[in-house]
């Protein structure tokens, strides 16, 4: 896809691009593949901004490898085009303005045995005031149980929560379903997205640079 791509941007020589990868692009083969990507970039004659940006939001804390690229035919790239400060709100602040304050624990019922088997993050305790853990597409992963009639069920993230967890309006969302797209696919492709916020925050900052 990558030379797909980079195809794309030798046809439309656009100022500014954004890339973005998960952090294991940066071992992945060795380093051979962030190689062929530098590579391939140099001989299309650009300038490699190439950093971790770390963005937090709430459902997940992933690092996530960004490539910012400038057209190397400026005759001179100021350092005001280069990130050097990474902005992010502290969630573990806000949640202590909105959590409950009170002290105890509440036992709604012990999670069977043949649910956690040896997993022992099926019965972790998240703090409060953390992170939510990551969001994962695999059925094995940890599940969110409840109870209901005296019951246990099993809890899943419908499509339309993973895409609202990704920043995308429920608008988006029901033009996706009214195509005939499956839940899986559905699932997936919130998966594979890019959560929208941090694109936004990255432009945000390209465009206030741009317009000094």
């Amino acid at each position: 896809m990558f030379f797909d791509i980079a195809r794309i941007l030798e046809w439309k020589r656009p100022q500014v691009f954004i890339l973005e990868n998960v952090k294991n692009l940066i071992s992945h083969d060795n380093g051979n593949t962030i190689r062929r990507i530098v590579k391939v970039l140099s001989e299309m004659n650009k300038n490699k901004d190439i950093r971790k940006f770390n963005f937090k939001i709430e459902q997940q804390n992933n690092k996530k490898i960004t490539i910012e690229d400038i057209k190397e035919n400026e005759e001179q790239v100021e350092d005001k085009f280069y990130f050097t400060k990474i902005t992010s709100k502290e969630i573990e602040k806000l949640n202590k303005e909105i959590s409950v304050k009170n002290d105890g624990i509440i036992k709604l019922f012990d999670i069977p045995k043949y649910l956690h088997n040896d997993n022992e993050r099926q019965r972790r305790v998240y703090s409060v005031y953390g992170l939510a853990p990551t969001v994962l597409a695999r059925t094995d992963s940890a599940k969110i149980l409840v109870e209901k009639n005296g019951d246990h069920l099993i809890r899943k993230l419908t499509p339309l929560e993973c895409f609202r967890l990704q920043g995308f309006d429920d608008e988006f969302f029901n033009n996706l379903k009214e195509a005939g797209l499956s839940d899986s696919q559905l699932y997936k492709q919130a998966g594979n997205a890019v959560t929208t916020s941090v694109i936004t925050a990255i432009s945000n900052k390209l465009k206030k640079i741009l317009g000094e």
